[in-house]
């Protein structure tokens, strides 16, 4: 089978997935209880999105929602770790203190500014106390000095989109949470573990694992069973049950194809006493592919290799330690000539992230093209960004993807002589590209003053400011009205003098500089010489302008109730004897 547009799989030996039991929320209203005096490990949710309404603050985006909620017990500053099973990139944003539960989800609001608190505001922020979008596996919550009684509303999203369970823990502060709002069930499945073996030689696989359970039933039996959407594989257990025990399973002979599976284990005399995990069948064992790894680093002045100040290059170099898709012979295919390809989205990929025979890579809707070369080099001039429709990305954020690639020189990404295709879908680099700084300067030469409005760079995006570089402002004689200004916004200079050279310099969030400068054009001190100065009336005189070179508005005045105007030589008449200031 040929699938075009190019890209890769890799080949799980062995995936440990655990979950103990705790049911999570997809919307604020159905949000659940959680307490602090008890480590939850949970799946997270896969293929949601998160209802609209509610201001994220620094949440981008927001896949796959899971919604709690906690009330304090016992004053004090809580800190929450949040950690996951398969180190992919979980995400949170905390609001609150509310008064009740019951006034919560209509006051998920940040301050009203766009995207709510924004990426790089700090926090609280309206009624966001904590929130983070970094790309990192292991987030922290804070709630700073919270009062008994208070609810806080917490939304953990599942960014990679990748199955994965997720662990809270408290791991700090004083305070505590009041656990009498966590009503258990009767009977509860409380660990339930999975580990997914390798490819047999026959194309199956097999899966093991463990299960404990709490306030059991005395009568029935428990199963423990695959469903890989074509077939179920199973294993029973009587009783005997013995609360708080470990049961080990064994389930093998399940085809290695790929599919999307679950694995559930139940009570029959309870069968809501149960819990299920989601997962990959281990794929084909002809499939054995590996995107390898990447060097990221920019040339530039940003401080983040990710966030692109305009003129800054991205770099991305491939390490050469890949493993690439095998040559399929049977029947022959596209010229075999493997390698590593690039794919560009407008947001995180979410359709053929694993080998699938029902999925295919280039159906993804946030798919846009794809980047031949195993090494990419980019300069932020904004021409990638400019090269797709306006709106196409969210922030002027791209999503940069590895695939191994089959034939690199005929643009396929997988040919294999089965049904399930072979290759593997590398991380998502999610990288920013700001928009150039620029400025406009309006000079007061009555008052001294220039007005630089600053536009551009991160503010332009998300709402943050441009803060003056400390120590950069000349001439020393002048000072700032204001450091800081929004997109847009003006930063003023007063103390200026005609022909003083003035420079001071602002940076974004993301340290990217610009410098405003230039020559003050101020009043200039008037002077002139007279050809005579006594003489019998009338008396004629020529005066001449020997003011700074460059006046161009010069107004006289004689003293005798007449008025000249011009900048060069002017000459006046006065009629009646008397001394005249000029």
């Amino acid at each position: 089978m040929k699938t075009f547009l190019q890209f890769s799989i890799l080949l799980v030996g062995f995936v440990c997935i655990q979950f103990h039991a705790q049911a999570q929320g997809s919307s604020c209203a159905t949000a659940q209880p959680f307490c602090t005096g008890s480590t939850y490990i949970f799946p997270a949710s896969t293929d949601t999105d998160a209802e609209s309404g509610p201001e994220y603050g620094c949440l981008g985006s927001q896949p796959n929602p899971a919604w709690y909620y906690l009330q304090i017990d016992q004053s004090g500053s809580i800190e929450i770790t949040l950690d996951n099973t398969q180190d992919v990139d979980v995400d949170f944003i905390c609001w609150g203190p509310f008064p009740n539960l019951g006034v919560a989800c209509n006051n998920l609001t940040g301050s009203g500014s766009f995207d709510g608190c924004g990426f790089f505001e700090s926090y609280p922020c309206g009624n966001i106390i904590d929130c983070s979008f970094d790309p990192q596996a292991v987030e922290q919550v804070n709630i700073d000095n919270a009062i008994s009684g208070q609810f806080y509303m917490v939304l953990i999203t599942n960014f990679s989109g990748q199955p994965t369970d997720i662990i809270a823990s408290q791991t700090g502060g004083s305070g505590t949470t009041d656990c009498s709002i966590v009503t258990p069930v009767d009977c509860i499945i409380t660990n339930f573990n999975a580990t997914i073996g390798a490819c047999a030689p026959d194309n199956t696989f097999e899966i093991n694992g463990d299960f404990t359970y709490d306030s059991s039933p005395t009568t029935g039996i428990i199963t423990v069973i695959v469903d890989n959407g074509t077939s179920t594989y199973s294993q029973t257990f009587s009783p005997p049950f013995v609360d708080g025990s470990t049961t080990n399973f064994s389930i093998p002979g399940i085809p290695a194809n790929g599919a999307n599976c679950t694995i559930e284990v139940f009570f029959s005399a309870d069968p809501a006493c149960s819990s299920t995990i989601n997962f990959t069948a281990t794929p084909n064992c002809d499939c054995l592919v590996d995107v390898g790894s990447y060097t990221a680093s920019i040339t530039g002045v940003s401080q983040n290799n990710y966030v692109l100040c305009y003129g800054d290059q991205i770099n991305l170099t491939y390490n050469n330690n890949g493993i690439y898709p095998a040559e399929a012979t049977n029947p022959p295919g596209p010229v075999y000539d493997p390698g590593i390809a690039w794919l560009l989205y407008s947001c995180p990929p979410s359709v053929g992230l694993v080998p699938s025979a029902t999925e295919d890579v280039a159906d993804d809707p946030c798919l846009l093209t794809i980047i031949d070369g195993v090494n990419i080099s980019d300069i932020n001039d904004l021409s990638l960004i400019n090269a797709f429709p306006a709106g196409t990305f969210t922030n002027n954020t791209v999503y940069l993807v590895p695939i191994t690639m089959y034939s690199m020189v005929e643009s396929v990404y997988s040919y294999v002589n089965t049904t399930v295709p072979c290759y593997e879908l590398g991380t998502p680099i999610a990288v920013q590209y700001l928009p150039q700084i620029t400025s406009t300067q309006n000079q007061s030469c009555m008052n001294g003053m220039l007005t630089a409005t600053i536009s551009g760079g991160l503010p332009a995006l998300n709402g943050s400011q441009f803060t003056v570089v400390p120590g950069s402002l000349t001439p020393a004689t002048a000072t700032f009205s204001n450091t800081t200004a929004l997109n847009g916004g003006n930063i003023v200079v007063t103390g200026l003098t005609n022909g003083q050279n003035y420079s001071f310099q602002v940076t974004d969030g993301n340290g990217c500089p610009h410098t405003v400068a230039g020559v003050f054009s101020g009043t200039a001190t008037a002077s002139f010489s007279a050809d005579v100065v006594s003489g019998c009336s009338p008396l004629t005189v020529t005066f001449t302008n020997t003011s700074p070179v460059g006046s161009t508005n010069c107004n006289w005045t004689f003293s005798d109730g007449s008025m000249g105007v011009g900048c060069g030589t002017i000459t006046h008449t006065f009629v009646n004897p008397g001394c005249y200031d000029v």
